[in-house]
């Protein structure tokens, strides 16, 4: 569906509807795939999806109905069932009226290269990384993804808004009989991946860790790698939803303007920053605005719908489009060499909340997980069980690294960080 395609076919779902107020939401996706283990190419898939979305409201009562058929016939089913659920629905009590026109920052997000990827240019990034496990005598499994988005919107108050943004991510694991190591190199733009790179820092940490040891249960410093901040730390923007904390049920409870972290804790969210671009068109079409949520440990505000800002008389933030860590010049290495005992964490996975008024979390360590002695890393450790709060570490913050892009739960530009006494609860046994 090309630009125009799709700006008649929203320009005709909204003439067609008799509702008071009606929103009309394309979203186009273009994604594809090409995935290996044992270092050989196991998988090429390719996808493409469009969906029309109508939001319909007379008053407060509000319906939405979607449909992947743009047909004529098609369209006026998906308007008219769209206002028989807004018909019959109870009053949404704090559904505003629809925004008229906007104006949006320009955000540079797409690349050409990205669109325009083949199996063959996928294959390539592969091959150049398999090739180097094979050097290592190592297997090695992971995917060289690429995607192409577009969102266009449109409402009967005078609202316009398109955009479009790429993105393209090599994740590879490098595995020996005793251990693993992973790595990631991502960007909206394809040059910005590194397929071998990423498979030279998989493969060192899988060398580095073989016959790894225990660790005891216990609090330790430690180096969170980039990938591993953005997993942890991830869980911020889905958890600070102001009505929630004026409400007394978040973990942001009465926290405000008040310090919660290091005075190295800077959280920010931008849609046009130049390394982590994403989408300027936020909840109902208002503009995404650039928002400072943590200011040197300082918690600047909370993210505000548009209803509970009007209500409470604040600005309107949305949720965090972004995550932006404000780092330093440091290297990992740099702020291993400062350790003189603690561990490395390459990254998380599987965490899940343990209470959710703590921000408390456990998860688990994976793929690289190391022993770091007088500032030097010293031999690989079998993974770990945690528990323990990104509010609460913020306290404990003591120095954060360069600034790196991971493409995770969303689009973030983090660095590594140092934080103390982070607990530990138990060994795994993978």
């Amino acid at each position: 569906m090309n630009p125009q395609e799709a700006t008649a076919v929203i320009e005709r779902a909204l003439a067609l509807s008799t509702a008071e107020q009606t929103e009309i939401r394309l979203e186009v996706d273009r994604e594809a795939s090409t995935r290996f283990a044992n270092n050989v190419i196991t998988q090429n898939v390719s996808s493409r999806e469009a969906n029309l979305t109508v939001r319909a409201a007379y008053g407060q009562q509000v319906g939405a109905a979607s449909v992947n058929d743009f047909s004529e016939a098609s369209l006026r089913q998906v308007v008219e069932r769209a206002a028989e659920v807004a018909r019959s629905s109870a009053p949404d009590t704090e559904f505003l009226p629809l925004p008229g026109e906007q104006h949006y920052p320009l955000v540079v997000a797409a690349d050409s290269a990205v669109r325009e990827a083949t199996p063959a240019r996928r294959a390539e990034a592969v091959q150049a990384a398999t090739a180097r496990a094979e050097a290592g005598g190592l297997n090695s499994a992971g995917s060289m993804a690429t995607a192409h988005h577009s969102l266009r919107l449109a409402n009967s108050a005078g609202l316009r808004a398109e955009h479009e943004w790429t993105r393209a991510r090599f994740v590879v694991t490098a595995m020996s009989e005793t251990s693993s190591g992973w790595a990631q190199s991502s960007g909206f733009r394809l040059d910005q991946v590194d397929a071998e790179g990423a498979a030279e820092v998989a493969v060192e940490k899988a060398l580095a860790g073989q016959e790894p040891q225990s660790a005891a249960p216990g609090a330790y410093t430690v180096i969170l790698e980039p990938a591993a901040v953005a997993e942890f730390f991830g869980f911020f923007p889905r958890a600070m939803d102001a009505k929630a904390a004026d409400e007394g049920r978040s973990a942001f409870s009465g926290k405000d303007g008040e310090r919660i972290g290091a005075e190295l804790a800077t959280f920010r969210s931008q849609p046009s920053h130049p390394e982590c671009p994403t989408c300027p068109i936020g909840a109902d079409g208002l503009p995404a605005p650039t928002v400072t949520w943590i200011d040197q440990g300082i918690l600047r505000t909370l993210a505000y719908s548009r209803f509970w800002a009007q209500k409470q008389g604040r600005s309107f933030t949305g949720y965090p489009s972004n995550l932006l860590i404000s780092g330093g010049d440091a290297t990992t290495q740099n702020l291993i060499a400062d350790v003189e005992r603690g561990i490395l964490v390459t990254r998380f996975w599987y965490i899940r909340y343990v209470d959710p008024m703590k921000l408390l979390l456990t998860g688990m360590t994976r793929d690289g997980l190391f022993w770091i002695e007088d500032g030097a890393v010293r031999h690989g450790l079998r993974n770990m069980r945690f528990n323990e709060s990104p509010l609460q570490c913020l306290e404990r913050l003591t120095a954060v690294g360069r600034p790196e892009r991971v493409l995770n739960f969303g689009s973030a530009y983090v660095p590594p960080m140092r934080i103390e006494g982070f607990r530990f609860t138990s060994g795994t046994t993978f």
